[in-house]
C-alpha cells in the first residue's frame, strides 16, 4: 500500500495542477506556482520526487519518460517542467478565465 501512495499523490497532484487553469481562480493557481518555488528554494527539489525516488535529481517527469523511451536529458526535463511548464499553466489559466 504504501509503495503506491506517494506515486499516486505525486500523479493526482500533477494533474490537479495542469487541470487547474480550467477549475481553479487564476489567483490560486499564481499562489500554487509560488508555493512550489517556495518548495524547491527550501528543498531545492520538489519534495514528493526525492520521496517517490530517493534522489534528488530524478524527477517524476524524467522517470516516466523514460520508463516510456523518451531518453531527454534530466537537466532539460527538469528545466521543462520547473520554468516551462508552471508559467504556461499560469497564462492558461489567464487566457482561459479573464480573455475567453
Amino acid at each position: 500500500m504504501k509503495k503506491y501512495f506517494i506515486p499516486v499523490l505525486h500523479l493526482i497532484i500533477i494533474l490537479a495542477a495542469f487541470s487547474s487553469p480550467f477549475w481553479l481562480d487564476w489567483r490560486f493557481v499564481v499562489a500554487g506556482y509560488f508555493i512550489y518555488l517556495l518548495q524547491n528554494l527550501i528543498f531545492k527539489r520538489c519534495i514528493l520526487s526525492v520521496a517517490q525516488f530517493g534522489n534528488i535529481n530524478e524527477s517524476f517527469y524524467s522517470h516516466y519518460l523514460h520508463k516510456i523511451g523518451i531518453s531527454w536529458e534530466r537537466k532539460y526535463i527538469n528545466f521543462v517542467a520547473d520554468y516551462i511548464l508552471p508559467p504556461a499553466i499560469i497564462l492558461t489559466a489567464l487566457i482561459y478565465q479573464e480573455v475567453i
